[in-house]
């Protein structure tokens, strides 16, 4: 799975990338937002792992530019933050980010959350799996059922000419 790092500092990156590729993970890296929605559009990354840093640049942009383009997948962001952060900015209504971590954290604590991430994007890409599956099905229903009643009322017409000529005798 490919996990796109965001404005990350470079000692993080470096070590952010390192413990990903251990745990078999392909890191990206963009140095800001718009690098990343470049990323996001060219390649199928369903995970994020942003850091927040509202001093440097809004950073709700890419969240709000990632609500207005369709990509192939669900995309499950993380985001850094800083202790003095209010987590509560970040999720309910404004949906800036799906989980969090303040910094500095350990391996653990970001394991546990991407293992969670990783779920929660396969239960999503199987959830929407079965809902082509089922729309293809009822296109396919939809179908039979215009072709049957097609034949039946043909039939019905048939045999309502068929009534009148022998009724007519």
């Amino acid at each position: 799975m490919k996990i796109l790092l965001v404005n990350t500092p470079e000692k993080l990156t470096e070590a952010l990338s390192a413990t990903l590729k251990d745990w078999g993970f392909q890191p990206l890296v963009a140095d800001d937002d718009f690098q990343a929605l470049q990323l996001l559009c060219k390649q199928n990354i369903q995970l994020i792992i942003k850091d927040w840093n509202t001093s440097e640049n809004d950073d709700e942009q890419l969240c709000k530019n990632m609500c207005k383009t369709q990509f192939k997948s669900f995309t499950y962001i993380i985001a850094l933050l800083n202790k003095s952060q209010d987590k509560k900015a970040f999720f309910g209504d404004s949906g800036l980010a799906d989980n969090f971590l303040y910094k500095p954290f350990d391996k653990a604590s970001l394991k546990k959350k991407i293992d969670a991430a990783k779920t929660i994007i396969e239960t999503e890409s199987k959830t929407s799996e079965q809902i082509q599956r089922t729309t293809k099905a009822h296109g396919a229903i939809k179908d039979a059922y215009s072709r049957l009643e097609s034949e039946v009322l043909g039939s019905q017409l048939e045999f309502n000419d068929l009534e009148e000529i022998v009724l007519s005798s």
